[in-house]
């Protein structure tokens, strides 16, 4: 299974995580790690910020990391990311 996850919406969602934490994201990426081991994960987070200009991806272990760049949303980059799949069979989006 390959999960395609916005990262701060569920970041938003779980009871022990905040989305005032500055490290949050990366905190995310460890709480995700065990399911990694059995599963594919990509984790995207908007980049709404002023330093991010551009698309950036980076691996934090086995899961891939993408923040969008400023003008666009994390939403736009998980429909991107699943229309580039010939097959979508076994991705799981939240």
């Amino acid at each position: 299974m390959h999960y395609i996850v916005d990262g701060y919406n569920i970041i938003g969602q779980c009871e022990g995580m905040s989305l005032a934490d500055s490290d949050k994201e990366e905190r995310f990426a460890r709480w995700l790690q065990p399911l990694a081991a059995q599963h594919t994960i990509t984790v995207v987070f908007d980049g709404k910020g002023i330093f991010n200009t551009y698309r950036s991806t980076q691996k934090m272990g086995p899961i891939t990391v993408i923040f969008s760049a400023q003008d666009e949303s994390a939403d736009d980059v998980i429909i991107e990311q699943v229309q580039s799949k010939k097959n979508t069979t076994g991705i799981c989006v939240a």
